[in-house]
């Protein structure tokens, strides 16, 4: 993303700062002159008047950022419970999309997160509900956006791997089964 705006490395240091919420402490603090954030904290800086030079999505393409995860041999010594979490995933998904249930989402968000204003909780609901950048309906997986996950550990971990079989990764059987 830097490098699009024509920074090369030799412009800035990488600096470790935690988490998310760790990261825009340290950014509102001025402590970091830059992060990544996701929603909603790019919100929050947006809002505080920090300059947002991209969106992820709009640099590298999809990107699978939110996953539920599990081991293969859980998943099989639990396959009903496995079953259950996806559909009601899916079904959780399609409810929030549903625009009959705004209301109640927003309640929901606002009860759940701390100190989330309701400017903020609608501004974070429009964006997770983005149709081209948001949650993905009914739950399922981006291959792409898991091709992209596995190209950046590529290019970007350390120590360094080769990653590039979104199935190694991703059994879409699991899936399949629990959306019949």
């Amino acid at each position: 993303m830097l490098a699009r705006k024509g920074l090369t490395q030799r412009d800035y240091t990488v600096e470790p700062a935690g988490g998310m919420t760790q990261r825009w402490t340290a950014l509102e603090q001025h402590e970091q002159a830059a992060t990544l954030l996701s929603t909603p904290f790019n919100i929050l800086a947006r809002d505080a008047g920090f300059n947002q030079i991209a969106t992820a999505t709009d640099v590298i393409g999809p990107y699978q950022g939110i996953v539920a995860a599990t081991r293969r041999t859980w998943a099989r010594d639990h396959r009903t419970q496995l079953m259950a979490f996806i559909r009601a995933y899916a079904q959780a998904v399609d409810w929030l999309y549903d625009p009959k249930n705004h209301d109640a989402a927003i309640r929901i968000l606002t009860k759940n997160v701390p100190n989330i204003s309701p400017d903020l909780a609608e501004k974070t609901y429009a964006e997770l509900l983005d149709p081209h950048a948001g949650f993905f309906r009914k739950g399922q997986m981006s291959l792409a956006g898991v091709r992209t996950v596995l190209a950046l550990r590529t290019r970007y971990a350390v120590p360094h791997k080769v990653l590039s079989d979104p199935m190694k990764y991703y059994d879409p059987a699991f899936y399949r089964a629990a959306m019949r």
